[in-house]
């Protein structure tokens, strides 16, 4: 098959085309040359070579070159608007804002978030080289070896020894007797030979006195495995040795009694630099500089100072890259502040010089004053000769790798003038010559809950037809589809196989070149025929081969078509008519029974509806000989009493979901009598009722009306619309009865699968819906988009229509349903007005709705460019890493690879450079999956080989780290070296490895992330991203949940970085400190949770954030079905905080074993949960009702929103989001046909019966004693 696939770049393996053009008994003369298929391949490839590209291998073609010059246009634009300079800037040292708009704002919290000054405990850090001193200033504060005698009591004998204890780092070691030799310290490795013991002091939960009268000098270290009981000899020992446990253990671990008594703080502030202030939210950027310097000068022990002035400095976030650098905005507007304020931490600030912040962009920064990027896809031939001097990635430049004018000159191929198209009355036609390089195999897609794998199956075809189909928004135009005669395969080199039509004749659609829109596309698909009689052939006997699609128009708006096509005599095909009817008609599969439905079986039948004859026919399948029933005067009703449930594997055996069928009852007139039917959803069982029921659908015809319309016609249709348009002047009874059912669906259910004759009526009715948002998509489904009336009628709806509760709610309108160019850029116009910080919460539904896109140069695509261009940190990182993961997918490969490489070309260098080095170290291929892969083939040798494998990987990387980066999980976090010491290799089947990065600040905090290779944490992704979109809905209406939606980020289909939640465990380590049977222990929890917060202020705030994270979790887990919920992926803070992790199941999908399923409640919600809230009875329990029944009912207002999010995300080929069946788990689980109030009740009845199975209980012993 050849022609001029113009939107298909072709990648490398072409390269090879032009060599092996000498085929097996084919006609060579009449294969085109690689040149002619792509006169575009080779421009530009000398220049971009030199440039490390993200997605290499790829060749230009039309449309990228197209693409490449509107990508130059808006880099000019922004440069208009923003220099050079000042992007730069954006790029070394960002401000992460919150801007008027921001969903993170609040509506309800504005005034309390923004009006109200509020106080924030703050330690400010001037700069040392300010300082006046004879020594070297250093922002560190030196630690030193504490060492002495402390009583030990045992774990199992309550006798307290002495022991010789040694406190040095994190590490608190003990020994029989001080560890020395003749007066001697042993070394530090002789001291491992005789040490008893030691205790990470990291690990520590609650550091506490004991309470225990006879041991005044006691005091307890919790950690998950065991608790510590230590005494000191003496108060003076006591003392000591509690101040210096103070400085290593966690500030949130240390009791209330010793931070009073030593007067602790959340953050350290005893280097010569700090000093400790308080700061009002209300206070500019520039007071808050002069507030600290005055502070410093105060304090009894600040060090002189050299002369300064206080204009001339600005503020970073300590630890951060971060900045503060508008001297007269104020501190509430920053996003860091905003999350200090919502979870009561100390805000810690570093004053830095504002000339670092001119010198580091500048150091990055070399712009060429004769910088050419013109609109047009020629550029000059200095840009060019600009791209060749950058040969390393210290060259700074922002022009993109382009072409001169002599290189598209020669590459453009010739053509006549244009016709305008709509004045071509001719058929559009296509003619297939010869299909060549097939394979002998087809692929097979094998799915498991953590991977998708791609078997390949011998192919069992002796003969081939090509189909060709036309789609236009994702829908099968009518009669569009015409299959070739079919020829038999012959032998081709390289094993492999070639068709060749001996006389190619032109498949002609009956649609004329003047009616094909812009949008339609033609899908072309090679069909092995296995076996043929007749002349005839079933779906069955159909082995689909290869498949490929191309626009009708090419990006320039020219009509796609073969170079030779106007030499060649046109043959006339016949045209395959369409089975299926365009309206009032609707077909499927339904399973039924019988009369006597207690002894006969369920059996599957192919129903069609007929509402034009009014009649019921059912069939084994398509093809077979139906039966009809008249469905005049019959009767339709829920069977509720016949309702079934049952489940499907759609991943794998061990992995399924629960599904109910819902029974329609339909009664007959005559000797019928009963039949049953079944629809799998309570949508298509209203649609099943509202479909068989006659007198709905011929309430607005008449029986001569009806008999006339021939269903299966594009006129009848047309007809029958402009019927219904005359028919608005009914009753107003029946036209209130209609909107009232037509708003009813589409408020209640958002996958509602409308039928052809609601449509219609959904059109009639376009004007009345126009307040109700969720109607616009349903309206604009119904537009005949090749009618340039009513094209021209829904765009003019579209500024009429009311306004969404969210912007987001407009990413529906980019769903590939809806392909004008008009509806996808209106879409665009409304999620621009999204601040960025709101913006970036739904790139993932962004990036995957590029794959709509007819054209590479979308309002969609260049909407992000532009957003990465003008806020790299917040848009930038996630947007590369977002299209980096979509690019390892070899049908979307050549789009996504495109815009990544272009994106690449014109981002800051400072961008190019961390992006380049991120690539290196987490995806596919990079450096830490390497090690993992190290580590992995040591896993027959044991656990201290394969630490060993690790730690000599990261040795060896840290050799090659710079001094600071940026990670995926956040671009404010710059870390340094890889703390070797402190990384382990997970205890999980894919050996994950737990990760420790040196803050790239000194004086900062470690970050611990986890990296993962060999599972697809794409799933964990999107299930932490509408958690914490569900966060944002519930703090929207003040309602505060506490969740822990932690940050994740895919870097390729199998690789993937988490990011690790402080002072938590599983729920699964605080179960086995109570034993064997520590899951079935009621007061568990609770004994964890006094354990880490005895006194009784942090007590009850320990109960309170358990008790509102519990509502949270137990609501987003149960409205997104979250499967596999066993006690080692929940965790629990020490301060109480309960949250989940792993998502790799979800919408339903649950893990079975030996056929029976897992988990036989929709959420976890046990009694050691319960005791924590006081019982059922306590007052707790009863807030905690109340507080999920809210939160219930404030997701089920945004049901809209979330289930189409999740319809954009379909194409990212996740194994549990399929399509909308997967998607309709979460309506039937919110339940919208019910009342706030019966939702409430209906959400507490499940609790009820959570709390009553022992199930989840008796599942996580069993996993505690497997691991």
């Amino acid at each position: 098959m050849h022609g001029r696939a113009s939107d298909a770049s072709l990648t490398a393996s072409y390269a090879c085309y032009e060599a092996s053009k000498s085929f097996d008994n084919v006609d060579t003369s009449l294969v085109p040359s690689f040149g002619v298929m792509n006169p575009f391949a080779q421009a530009g490839r000398t220049a971009a070579g030199q440039r490390w590209q993200p997605v290499p291998g790829l060749f230009h073609s039309k449309e990228s070159l197209y693409f490449r010059a509107a990508v130059g246009q808006l880099l000019q634009q922004a440069h208009a608007e923003i220099s050079p300079t000042d992007l730069e800037v954006r790029a070394n040292t960002p401000e992460f804002r919150v801007e008027d708009g921001d969903w993170v704002a609040h509506k309800k919290q504005r005034k309390f978030a923004l009006d109200t000054p509020q106080f924030l405990n703050c330690v400010a850090r001037i700069p040392a080289a300010l300082i006046i001193s004879q020594h070297q200033v250093s922002h560190a504060v030196p630690t030193k070896l504490v060492s002495g005698v402390l009583r030990k009591r045992g774990e199992g004998f309550k006798a307290f020894k002495k022991r010789y204890m040694e406190l040095d780092g994190s590490t608190l070691a003990y020994y029989r007797k001080k560890p020395e030799k003749h007066g001697i310290p042993l070394s530090r490795d002789e001291k491992k030979g005789c040490e008893k013991g030691n205790i990470d002091l990291e690990k520590v939960s609650s550091l506490q006195p004991m309470d225990n009268k006879s041991e005044p000098f006691g005091f307890l270290l919790v950690t998950t495995a065991r608790t510590w009981v230590l005494a000191a000899e003496s108060e003076v020992e006591y003392h000591r040795w509690i101040k210096a446990l103070c400085g290593v253990v966690k500030f949130n671990a240390i009791h209330v009694m010793y931070k009073r008594q030593f007067q602790l703080r959340e953050v350290n502030a005893q280097a010569i630099t700090d000093v400790r202030m308080a700061v009002t939210t209300s206070d500019t950027v520039g007071e808050i500089v002069e507030h600290i310097f005055n502070c410093y000068k105060q304090a009894l022990d600040a060090a002189p100072l050299k002369p300064y002035d206080p204009t001339e400095y600005l503020l970073k976030i300590t630890g951060y890259r971060d900045y503060m650098i508008d001297r007269y905005r104020m501190l509430n507007e920053y996003v860091h502040v905003r999350e200090c304020l919502l979870t009561k931490k100390t805000i810690r600030l570093t004053v830095v010089h504002k000339s670092i912040i001119r010198e580091t962009a500048m150091i990055n920064l070399s712009i060429r004053n004769n910088l050419q990027l013109a609109g047009d896809p020629r550029a000059s031939k200095s840009s060019n000769q600009l791209d060749e001097m950058l040969e390393t990635e210290r060259s700074t430049s922002l022009q993109m790798t382009t072409l001169g004018e002599t290189e598209w000159d020669q590459n453009q191929p010739s053509r006549i003038a244009p016709v305008p198209s709509v004045m071509v009355q001719e058929p559009f036609a296509i003619r297939i010559h010869r299909v060549l390089n097939i394979p002998r195999t087809t692929c097979v897609l094998k799915r498991t809950s953590e991977a998708a794998t791609v078997t390949r199956v011998d192919l069992a075809s002796a003969s081939v037809v090509v189909r060709i189909a036309l789609f236009d928004g994702g829908q099968l135009l009518e009669n569009g589809v015409v299959d070739t005669i079919d020829v038999r395969l012959k032998a081709q080199r390289n094993d492999l196989l070639f068709v060749e039509w001996s006389n190619p004749v032109w498949h002609k659609f009956n649609i004329d070149i003047c009616e094909v829109t812009r949008t339609m596309r033609v899908e072309l698909t090679v069909i092995g025929i296995k076996k043929v009689i007749g002349g005839s052939r079933s779906n069955g006997q159909e082995e689909k081969m290869l498949v490929t699609g191309i626009n009708a128009f090419e990006v320039d708006g020219m009509l796609t078509q073969d170079m030779l096509s106007s030499s060649i005599r046109p043959h006339r095909a016949s045209i395959v008519q369409s089975s299926r009817s365009s309206m009032l008609h609707k077909e499927g599969w339904l399973r039924k029974v019988g009369n006597y439905k207690s002894l006969t079986r369920w059996r599957r039948r192919w129903f069609i509806v007929d509402q034009g004859t009014c009649s019921l026919s059912y069939a084994d399948d398509q093809t077979a000989a139906r039966k009809q029933i008249s469905l005049k005067s019959c009767s339709v009703s829920t069977a509720d009493d016949m309702n079934q449930t049952f489940t499907t594997a759609p991943v794998n055996s061990g992995t399924r979901r629960s599904r109910e069928a819902w029974m329609l009852a339909i009664q007959t007139v005559g000797a019928n009598g009963t039949i049953f039917s079944e629809t799998i959803t309570l949508s298509e069982t209203n649609n099943g009722e509202v479909l068989f029921f006659e007198e709905s659908p011929r309430s607005s015809y008449s029986n001569e009306q009806l008999n006339s319309l021939s269903v299966s016609s594009s006129s009848s249709l047309k007809h029958a619309r402009r019927h219904s348009d005359s028919c608005s002047s009914d009753s107003s009874n029946q036209r209130d009865s209609c909107l009232r059912d037509l708003r009813k669906l589409i408020l209640l259910d958002p996958l509602y699968p409308f039928s052809p004759y609601q449509k219609s009526q959904l059109w009639m009715y376009r004007e009345e819906l126009t307040d109700i948002f969720p109607a616009l998509p349903r309206v604009l489904s119904c537009v005949h988009w090749d009618d340039l009336g009513e094209t021209d009628e829904a765009l003019a709806l579209l500024p009429r229509w009311a306004e969404p509760d969210h912007q987001a709610a407009y990413i529906e309108l980019l769903n590939g349903e809806f392909a004008h160019e008009g509806v996808r850029t209106f879409a665009m116009q409304k999620l621009s007005q999204m601040a960025d910080t709101t913006f970036s919460y739904f790139l993932p539904q962004l990036v995957q709705a590029i794959k709509y896109e007819n054209h590479h140069a979308s309002p969609l695509v260049m909407m992000l460019i532009e957003r990465a261009i003008k806020n790299p940190n917040q848009i930038g990182f996630d947007l590369f890493w977002s299209m980096k993961v979509e690019a390892h997918n070899d049908q979307y490969r050549e789009r996504y690879g495109t815009i990544l490489n272009a994106y690449l070309d014109v981002c800051s260098s400072k961008m190019r450079a961390i992006l380049k080095l991120q690539d290196k170290l987490f995806s596919e291929g990079g450096m830490l999956e390497r090690i993992c892969q190290s580590v992995k083939a040591k896993k027959k040798d044991g656990a201290a080989e394969m630490k060993r494998a690790m730690q000599q990987g990261l040795e060896a990387l840290n050799e090659l780290l710079p001094g600071s980066f940026q990670l995926p999980l956040d671009p404010r976090i710059e870390v340094g070296k890889i703390i070797v010491s402190k990384c382990r290799v997970m205890d999980s089947a894919k050996k994950p490895l737990w990760l420790v990065f040196e803050n790239a600040e000194e004086g900062g905090d470690p970050v611990t992330v986890m990296f993962k290779a060999g599972d697809d944490v794409r799933q964990d992704c999107l299930t932490l991203q509408l958690i914490r979109l569900m966060d944002e809905m519930w703090r929207e209406e003040g309602l505060d949940l506490a969740m822990e939606p932690y940050k994740c980020v895919a870097t390729s289909p199998m690789t993937g970085i988490l990011q690790i939640v402080p002072n938590s465990v599983t729920t699964a380590d605080v179960h086995k400190r109570g034993g064997i049977m520590g899951s079935f222990k009621d007061p568990i929890f609770a004994e964890w949770i006094q354990a880490n917060n005895p006194d009784g202020k942090s007590h009850r705030a320990a109960i309170d954030l358990f008790g509102r994270s519990c509502a949270g979790y137990c609501v987003a887990t149960y409205v997104l079905g979250i499967g596999d919920r066993h006690n080692d992926n929940i965790m629990i803070s020490s301060a109480g905080r309960y949250f989940h992790i792993d998502f790799g199941h979800f919408l339903g999908h649950l893990k079975y074993s030996m056929g029976m399923a897992r988990e036989r409640t929709p959420f976890v919600f046990t009694k050691e949960m319960a005791y924590v809230l006081g019982g059922t009875e306590g007052k707790a329990f009863g807030k905690f009702l109340e507080t999920g029944c809210i939160a219930y009912n404030v997701l089920r207002r945004h049901m809209h929103l979330l289930v189409s999010l999740l319809l954009v995300m379909v194409p990212a080929d996740m194994p549990e989001l399929t399509g909308r069946d997967d998607i309709n788990y979460i309506v039937s689980t919110l339940k919208p046909e019910q009342s706030e109030e019966q939702a409430s009740e209906s959400l507490q009845r499940t609790i009820a019966d959570c709390l009553g199975s022992w199930s989840r209980r008796f599942d996580n012993t069993i996993h505690n004693l497997v691991h």
